[in-house]
């Protein structure tokens, strides 16, 4: 080694060292002035095999039984068996409709959230902590079910030339239910519905006017929807005014209001 920048022949550790090696192992170490202690230990352990880490190709096996059970008009649970891998199964891929939406340690999911009447289709693969993933699932389907709920329509209506004033009340497009508004104040008319509803309309059918009998009239103050009260005069409402097919051509539209004096559909975009 160097010893203030001269070359020196003096060990670089102190003897007793070199003398336990030999000892221990049988090996001499020589002590050159270039290192013989490191050529020594170099030639030592060039000697000795050299071992990488198993490489875990493998994947893990594709999960079995899976179920998927509509238990709401939002919700579908997925259950399945456990697969099994050499090394161990790290967790599950969950594809909804051909699209990965999660992963789990569980041999389960609650897929929450959905559609209601609506079909789902899953399958599931298995992956371990290599990365390695499994083939999927055989691939399962569920529907979910109705929404089985009601709106509400707070009206009132005239009874004139013997006949009450009469609504129809339409969701998403098509009509649920004809009712009588057998009131001169405002009572609350409830109808059921078995679908999500995003747009609801109210449709005044029997308009009538007479000098001497008087103006058959429907007023309507709210809707509510989902527990959501939604005024007839809020905004996003509009009066589309016409009979039949007329009631949604959008061509006769004013903003919404209580009074109908005209056959017409009060239209109502739920959010």
């Amino acid at each position: 080694r160097y010893v203030d920048g001269v070359l020196t022949n003096e060990p670089l550790w102190p003897w007793p060292m070199e003398d336990r090696i030999y000892r221990e192992t049988g090996i001499s170490v020589t002590h050159e002035a270039q290192g013989g202690l490191w050529k020594t230990l170099e030639g030592v352990y060039a000697g000795l095999p050299v071992s990488s880490p198993a490489v875990d190709a493998t994947a893990p096996s594709t999960p079995a039984g899976i179920t998927a059970t509509a238990v709401s008009s939002t919700q579908v649970n997925l259950s399945w068996s456990a697969s099994t891998d050499d090394v161990g199964v790290a967790g599950y891929k969950v594809f909804r409709n051909g699209v990965q939406i999660a992963t789990t340690q569980a041999t389960s999911y609650a897929d929450a959230g959905l559609t209601a009447s609506t079909v789902y289709a899953y399958k599931v693969a298995a992956y371990d902590a290599a990365g390695n993933t499994s083939a999927q699932s055989t691939q399962v389907s569920a529907t979910t079910t109705g929404v089985n709920g009601y709106v509400i329509v707070k009206a009132k209506g005239n009874y004139i030339a013997g006949v009450w004033s009469k609504m129809e009340i339409w969701i998403n497009g098509s009509r649920v239910q004809t009712v009588t508004v057998d009131s001169a104040t405002y009572k609350d008319y409830q109808v059921s519905v078995n679908t999500k509803v995003q747009n609801m309309d109210v449709v005044f059918i029997n308009d009538y006017y007479s000098s001497t009998k008087g103006d058959r009239n429907l007023y309507v103050s709210s809707v509510t929807v989902n527990g959501v009260v939604i005024l007839s005069n809020a905004a996003g409402v509009w009066y589309d005014r016409g009979s039949g097919k007329y009631a949604f051509d959008g061509k006769d539209v004013i903003a919404g209001q209580e009074t109908m004096s005209w056959n017409g559909a009060l239209r109502f975009k739920i959010m």
